[in-house]
């Protein structure tokens, strides 16, 4: 069976960022759609004419909507992506759960609202919902969470996080990230805040786990460069997840060479991740779940549990 997919938003996510129709990897919603053999992307909407045809032009999808409540009342779809602003999320997904959409692919965060978020979640029931904090599915990043859980790099010291742009845009991708490493935080205190985007502040906070294990949060304030870094002190070395987690780094813990007297840590492994099949893998796991039955590596709840840690910091600031 080949899943019908429709994507609702013409922007970058949807299917920008690919500069070309991929052949075998992809940043975009419509690139995993084309890659996947179990899947066709078949229609897609937008308010806008004009993002319609470039759309279509690049992706040759023939079936164009300018409202997607049309598109769900009249297309036989299978999977949905919800790649429009952010605030409109809620009333997307509830249309589509009103229409028995089986699955949807929603972007990052839910909501802005706690409590649409919350009823997101309550809507998600018995039905496949995925929530694009890309990074659980770089198979490479779980490899290496699974390394953490089980003690291989020893005890963690104590993780530094930077990142540009806001908290709900990089830094909830990266809570999330922790989070999924760590389990659930059990403290999380607002540092400072940065005034350069009052509706998604950067912020420096502090999130501590369990074991005293303590995570800072570093805003990038004022550059005109993306960046995202995590650095992960631990008893036997260091571990860098590096260029927004296209690349690890491995340190161990040796013996200073010339002083003899004490030990330092040495880089022994870098290596680039799987980043680039996150949007593939992801697609590929909502068919298994579609298929079997099953749960996605990042659920509703994981999307609401973000969003209320990123409200709890927001909520501090006076």
């Amino acid at each position: 069976m080949v899943f019908k997919a429709a994507i609702i938003g013409c922007g970058n996510i949807a299917g920008g960022y690919d500069k070309k129709v991929p052949d075998s990897w992809s940043f975009t919603h419509a690139g995993a759609y084309h890659l996947c053999p179990d899947t066709a992307l078949i229609a897609v909407a937008d308010t806008s004419p004009e993002a319609l045809k470039i759309f279509s032009d690049k992706w040759k999808v023939n079936k164009l909507y300018e409202d997607y409540r049309e598109m769900l009342g009249t297309e036989e779809i299978n999977i949905v992506s919800l790649c429009l602003p952010t605030e409109k999320h809620f009333e997307a997904f509830k249309y589509a759960c009103e229409k028995d959409i089986p699955a949807i692919f929603c972007e990052k965060p839910l909501s802005y609202d706690l409590k649409e978020a919350k009823e997101m979640v309550k809507l998600s029931n018995k039905r496949v919902v995925s929530v694009n904090y890309f990074r659980r599915w770089n198979p490479s990043l779980d490899q290496l969470r699974k390394e953490i859980i089980n003690g291989v790099y020893g005890n963690i010291v104590n993780i530094t996080v930077r990142y540009t742009k806001g908290i709900y845009v990089n830094s909830s991708h990266l809570l999330d990230l922790i989070r999924w490493f760590l389990g659930e935080p059990e403290k999380i205190q607002l540092i400072k805040i940065y005034d350069n985007n009052k509706d998604d502040p950067g912020v420096d906070y502090v999130v501590t786990f369990k074991n005293r294990i303590t995570s800072y949060f570093l805003h990038v304030p004022d550059v005109e460069y993306v960046f995202i870094d995590i650095d992960i002190l631990t008893s036997k070395g260091r571990i860098v997840i590096g260029q927004r987690g296209q690349k690890i780094e491995k340190y161990n813990r040796i013996l200073e060479p010339y002083y003899t007297k004490f030990d330092i840590i040495k880089r022994i492994e870098d290596f680039e991740t799987q980043w680039r099949d996150c949007f593939t893998f992801t697609v590929k796991e909502i068919v298994e779940c579609l298929k079997k039955g099953g749960q996605t590596s990042c659920t509703p709840e994981d999307g609401l549990r973000t969003l209320e840690l990123c409200n709890e910091i927001i909520s501090q600031i006076k």
